[in-house]
Order: structure tokens, then sequence, then C-alpha cells
């Protein structure tokens, strides 16, 4: 909130030394179509975030009680959120056992034959959606240096609006998008309370 304050002060400022409050329709349309890049540039920096922390918690860890939930990072695909969902339901399993048999009972056994044959498939499915998603963020990167050569032919005050303009949308965008989060997880917080 503090970063879209700075953005947003300093649009105010801009427009208030400048008197200048409109752009062309040559300026909008570049503004709106960097705009779409950088959120999905965003959301795919975010996934692949996502990826590599799952990667290194399934890599360096043996309890797999709290595997970082596919939802938060605005993951979907199907074998990633099935395979994080087995995992936590053979966890859950695995500590419902441990407080009725011995460490040594082959249930334990079978159930991390269970656990390490999903990690298996996961680590692979998380290794190829990485390199399609790096392919996908490369080919936006293009696009937006492309873009930005289109926009440093505007007039320098057109430039620096644009400028100002687009780190707005990008805090804002991101400003939202946690409160969206922080709501949906008071909402399973309070559903969780008896």
């Amino acid at each position: 909130s503090q970063e879209l304050k700075l953005v947003e002060d300093e649009l105010n400022v801009f427009r208030n030394r400048n008197s200048f409050l409109d752009i062309s329709t040559e300026s909008s349309e570049l503004s709106g179509k960097i705009s779409g890049l950088d959120a999905r540039r965003e959301s795919l920096r975010r996934q692949l975030d996502y990826y590599n922390t799952l990667e290194d918690y399934l890599q360096t860890r043996n309890d797999y009680s709290s595997v970082p939930a596919p939802s938060v990072a605005g993951i979907a695909e199907g074998s990633i959120v099935s395979g994080v969902g087995r995992i936590l339901a053979l966890a859950e399993e695995r500590s419902k056992y441990q407080y009725s048999l011995k460490d040594n009972s082959p249930v334990f056994a079978d159930i991390d034959r269970q656990i390490n044959s999903v990690k298996t498939v996961l680590l692979e499915n998380i290794a190829s959606t990485k390199s399609l998603q790096q392919s996908e963020l490369n080919d936006i990167n293009r696009q937006i240096n492309i873009a930005e050569g289109e926009i440093r032919k505007l007039p320098q005050e057109q430039q620096d609006l644009l400028k100002i303009q687009r780190e707005y949308s990008i805090s804002e965008r991101t400003y939202n998008m946690f409160l969206e989060k922080r709501g949906e997880a008071g909402l399973i917080k309070a559903a969780n309370v008896s």
C-alpha cells in the first residue's frame, strides 16, 4: 500500500507540474498493451516462484503435511494441484497412523513409497511446466521490449506519464492481489474455527 501511495503521489505531482492530463490514442493503446503484458509477466513470475518453492520443499523436506498450496500462486494446472493434494492426503494418513502404530510398521513404508512416487511425478511435471512458462516469459519480455521501443518514439512528456502510469498499474494489481489473498485466507481461517 505504501508503494502504491508513492506512485500515486508521483503521478499527481507529474500531472500538476506538466498540466498534462490526457495522452494520445497511440499512447493509450501502447499503455494498454504493456499493461496487459506486465500483468501476464507478473503472473508468470509468481507461478515460477511458487514452482521453485514447491520443488525446493519436495527435495529438502521429509514432512509433507504443510506443502504450499498451489492456489496461493494462482496455479490451476490439474496435475500439480492433484499431486500436491495427493501428497497432503498421504501425509495426513501417515500422521493418523503414527498415534496407533509403531515406527517400523510396514504401513509407513508403503505410504512413504506412495509419497515418493507422487513426488517423482510432481517434480517431473514441475520441470516441464517451468520450462514452458520460462519460454512464455521470454516471449512476453520480447514483446514488452518492442512496445517500449515504440514508446521511446513518443514525446518525452508522454513517455514519462506512461512510465508512471505503468508503475502505478503494476503496484495497484499487486496490492489488489494481496488483498484478495488475505481475504481468502481469512475466509479459510474462519471456516476452520470450531
